[in-house]
Formats: structure tokens, sequence, C-alpha cells
């Protein structure tokens, strides 16, 4: 991969992770905070989370 590919391929990562924090933010402050206003019950906010870190460890 020449320079301007690798550039081309960090620039894209770099906006991949900034538009995937927002989403982050609303899972880990908000959906346990208001599970309701997102159509879930707590248990259901706690199983989603649990779910979405164990994907997380399975990519590293």
């Amino acid at each position: 991969m020449d320079v301007a590919g690798a550039d081309r391929a960090t620039r894209h990562a770099a906006l991949a992770m900034a538009f995937s924090l927002p989403g982050d933010i609303v899972l880990y402050l908000l959906l346990p905070l208001f599970p309701a206003e997102f159509g879930l019950t707590l248990p259901e906010a706690g199983l989603l989370l649990a779910a979405n870190r164990l994907v997380r460890i399975e990519n590293l």
C-alpha cells in the first residue's frame, strides 16, 4: 500500500471511530438512565449492554 492509500485508510478509520462514539455514549450513559425512552425495561437494557461488551471482547 502506498502512502496515499495508507492516509486514506487512516482517514476512513478515524471517521468511523468519530461517528461511532456518539452511539457508545447513548449506550453507556443514556440507556441505563432512561430505558423506557428506548422502549426497554432496565433488565433488557442491562442485557444489551452486556451483549455489546461480549461482542467487543470477542473482537479483540
